[in-house]
């Protein structure tokens, strides 16, 4: 059930038992609200949200619920530094956000989704999202420690680790790779048991802060850009009494923020509020 009403528009192909595609974000709509100023576009925002009713799958409306309830997020329209130092506790909130009680029509059957059978004294390693299976790094009799990477997961783009939340033996494995997997599938199981840590495992401990020679590459060849390392492109902007455009993004920006993040307020008369479920 959208929401509706005065400059509020939904754009979504989402409808009744639609699968959303592993290969892509998994975008089921995007809100637009517009007024004459910003705090009316987010307080339509909110409206907007507390109207949108998306039954039968968990999408991040509580998120945004509790996003747009922070007043510093929206002290001005390009503020977006909030949101970072302030993640965990909008994921809190957002547990506690309740929507709309609505009165569900009777609908069609919709397919269940794929489910494994646990086997008698074993646990599930299941793939915390949607996404493609690119590996797995174990197999059958293995011993792992609690929080040792067992698969790589593709989704929106991006590969993902998943880890096991216990030590164990691996009893079994449940997928292979190229499979796609909904959130909560089984990819292995494992049978509880106690695992030492041994001398190899303690020589091959990483260094957070090792840099890796390619690392270390790319970090100098990004360096060319920063405004310490072309002192002669600098003179020049300031013969002219000009500013380079480093300078220009940093007072646009949160300290901190990345550049390709700014959001820089709109020529339009009327404010805009994007919000994507």
């Amino acid at each position: 059930m959208p929401p509706s009403g005065p400059g509020v528009r939904v754009d979504t192909f989402g409808y009744e038992g639609y699968q959303t595609n592993p290969a892509f974000d998994p975008l089921l709509a995007k809100v637009i609200v517009h007024a004459p100023d910003y705090t009316l576009a987010v307080g339509r925002a909110k409206r907007a949200l507390h109207e949108f009713v998306i039954g039968g799958i968990v999408t991040n409306i509580p998120f945004l619920h509790a996003l747009l309830e922070e007043p510093r997020s929206f002290r001005t329209p390009y503020a977006h530094a909030p949101c970072r130092r302030e993640y965990g506790a909008l994921v809190r909130e957002s547990t506690e956000w309740k929507p709309l009680e609505i009165v569900s029509a009777p609908t069609a059957a919709v397919a269940a989704l794929p489910q494994n059978s646990t086997p008698d004294g074993t646990i599930a390693v299941a793939a915390p999202m949607q996404g493609k299976i690119v590996s797995i790094a174990v197999s059958v009799g293995d011993l792992v420690r609690k929080g040792t990477p067992v698969a790589v997961l593709e989704a929106m783009k991006m590969e993902h680790l998943v880890a096991v939340n216990i030590s164990g033996r691996v009893h079994s494995i449940a997928a292979k790779p190229g499979d796609v997997l909904y959130e909560g599938t089984a990819l292995i199981f494992l049978t509880p048991e106690d695992v030492a840590d041994t001398a190899s495992d303690a020589e091959n401990t990483v260094d957070p802060d090792f840099i890796r020679p390619d690392l270390a590459e790319s970090n100098a060849r990004h360096d060319f850009g920063y405004d310490a390392n072309r002192p002669d492109a600098v003179a020049r902007r300031r013969k002219t009494n000009q500013r380079t455009a480093r300078e220009n993004v940093a007072d646009l920006v949160d300290p901190g923020a990345s550049s390709n993040t700014a959001h820089l307020p709109s020529p339009r008369r009327n404010a805009a509020a994007h919000l994507t479920i």
